[in-house]
């Protein structure tokens, strides 16, 4: 038996040729030997769930490694995902991202906002696809990502695994790197269809996403922090403590505003998918 795991890394990229190449680059430079793993590249397929089942069809190997397209994994990557599935009592496997970019106002934004995996994974118990690796078995067990949701998608399935009673691990050893967003057109677009699909998946599974939380907790979750919670969520954090005191008041003023765009996009969808439903059962055919 080899001591080398089958690893077929999927990568969905969507208009995105630069970021791409450089995700490319970092998995083609992997100091795992190549014979043992493949690169499967969705391009340009929305929504990204339907690209991430694309993947999972293609992929012919016995482990998954979910990165997107414009991240950038060590060298080391696929021999740490190697090391950790010799246990063969591990599933899913998550790994945390490091944030990167310049100091404009957009991307100190979106290193703050980051992408926590380790954090959510403590807070709610499961893991979203941003550097996830899961053993084809157990995947094609948790189902496929829905394909009717704009975004979440990847969230929407760490959730099913989690009921599923599967217990995700987070790698100490390494991370993963992600350039932080400096389009606003690109920042609102991702808050509007959070929206969207809080949405589609429906207010019950929205609060159902902190079973281990009384109501009035999971209500709570959902509505924007106070200037002095927010500042306290990134006390620590190195970015926000070289801000100045002006732009830390823009940086919260401007999540507010992300939070009202996509509670909008939610209540518009909500009334949409609402309207539909009861057309629908009226002119069900019998």
């Amino acid at each position: 038996m080899s001591e080398y795991k089958t690893i077929s890394v999927v990568i969905p990229s969507y208009k995105d040729k630069i970021g791409l190449k450089q995700t490319l680059e970092s998995i083609k430079n992997q100091d795992y030997p190549t014979k043992y793993y493949e690169i499967v590249t969705i391009i340009d397929v929305s929504p990204v769930g339907k690209a991430r089942n694309e993947g999972v069809k293609r992929a012919s190997n016995e482990i998954i490694a979910f990165i997107d397209s414009d991240m950038i994994a060590p060298k080391n990557w696929l021999s740490e995902i190697n090391e950790i599935f010799k246990n063969p009592k591990i599933d899913l496997v998550g790994f945390d991202i490091n944030m990167f970019g310049g100091n404009s106002f957009l991307e100190v934004h979106d290193k703050l906002v980051g992408l926590p995996v380790s954090g959510i994974l403590a807070r709610q118990g499961y893991l979203i696809t941003a550097g996830l690796v899961v053993s084809r078995k157990k995947l094609l067990e948790i189902g496929a990502f829905r394909e009717d949701i704009p975004v979440g998608e990847d969230t929407e399935l760490g959730f099913r695994a989690k009921k599923m009673g599967l217990k995700p691990i987070m790698a100490k050893k390494i991370f993963l790197k992600h350039p932080a967003k400096k389009s606003f057109r690109k920042i609102i677009k991702r808050e509007y269809l959070r929206g969207e699909a809080y949405a589609k998946l429906g207010l019950n599974w929205v609060l159902d996403n902190f079973s281990n939380k009384r109501f009035f907790e999971k209500i709570c979750y959902y509505f924007p922090k106070t200037y002095f919670g927010y500042a306290k969520m990134y006390s620590n954090n190195k970015v926000w403590n070289e801000q100045s005191k002006f732009r830390k008041i823009g940086l919260y003023i401007f999540y507010l505003i992300l939070w009202v765009i996509k509670m909008i996009s939610f209540t518009i969808f909500s009334i949409i998918f609402l309207i539909k439903s009861i057309f629908s059962s009226l002119f069900k055919p019998d």
